[in-house]
Formats: structure tokens, C-alpha cells, sequence
């Protein structure tokens, strides 16, 4: 997802992100995505996110006031 799409997402309170570990089942080009996705949302002010080394990895993603 880059900036664009993110920008037309519904505003929302929090969002949670699975699979954020590698995975046997990804697809082709599929696995260089997800750590640029969430370099990408950790980097934007916009939001705060904490990374949670659980399960296939999680990121829970809420968006700050204002």
C-alpha cells in the first residue's frame, strides 16, 4: 500500500496488521511488501503503531488526534 492508498482508506480509529513475520504461504513478491508497508506507517506522524513479536507478528496502527 503507498501513500495515495492510504490516503483514501476511511479514517479510523485503529487498525490491527497479521502476518507481519515471513510466511510460508505468501505469495510471489509478497514478502519484500510487507516490511516496506510497515517502515512506511511506523515512519508517518499521522499515526502511532506498536509491533507486538506474537504469533506470525502483529501491528496494531491507530491514527492520532487531530
Amino acid at each position: 500500500m503507498n501513500d495515495s492508498e492510504i490516503r483514501r482508506q476511511p479514517a479510523t480509529v485503529a487498525d490491527i496488521l497479521v502476518d507481519t513475520e515471513p510466511q510460508p504461504n505468501w505469495p510471489d513478491g509478497h514478502a519484500p511488501k510487507v516490511p516496506a508497508l510497515v517502515d512506511n506507517l511506523e515512519r508517518r506522524e499521522e499515526f502511532m503503531t506498536l509491533r507486538l513479536a506474537w504469533a506470525s507478528g502483529l501491528m496494531l496502527v491507530v491514527r492520532r488526534a487531530g
